[in-house]
């Protein structure tokens, strides 16, 4: 949906790099791209201008130059993971597909001791695709906040 809206844009086929996917039943929010593309247009009104040809659903907060080696997914220094436990019988249909239904007890000092185990630098080698990320598998967890709302 992405491309095709900048290839109306801009008249010429489009690749575009992404910072990551995300697993099914999964929703992304703040995820980057990068295009080499050359807009008929200042890079600054692109989000508007593209925003009014894609789905309501995906919307274009920012724009802007990057260096030309730039890939989203391999220069990130930060990913920020949001687990969302909804506390009822059912979750109301627009949340859905976004939380995890649990009416059982919160056992909410459980889950904070756990979650402090995996604070701190860990090798993540098991989940790379094969052994060229190697040098990238050293990743630092941040402690874990659980928050009640």
């Amino acid at each position: 949906t992405l491309k095709t809206g900048l290839e109306t844009i801009t008249g010429h086929p489009v690749h575009i790099l992404m910072a990551g996917r995300t697993d099914a039943g999964v929703h992304a929010d703040g995820n980057v791209a990068a295009a080499d593309v050359a807009l008929p247009l200042p890079v600054e009104r692109l989000p508007r201008v593209l925003n009014a040809r894609l789905p309501a659903d995906l919307e274009i907060v920012s724009a802007g130059a990057a260096a030309a080696q730039f890939h989203p997914r391999f220069d990130a220094v930060r990913r920020d993971y949001v687990y969302r436990i909804y506390r009822a019988a059912t979750a109301p249909v627009d949340r859905r597909r976004y939380v995890c239904v649990h009416a059982e007890p919160w056992l909410g000092e459980a889950v904070e001791a756990a979650a402090a185990m995996l604070a701190g630098e860990h090798c993540f080698i098991s989940f790379a695709k094969d052994a060229r990320e190697a040098g990238r598998c050293i990743c630092r967890l941040r402690p874990v906040r659980h928050q009640r709302h």
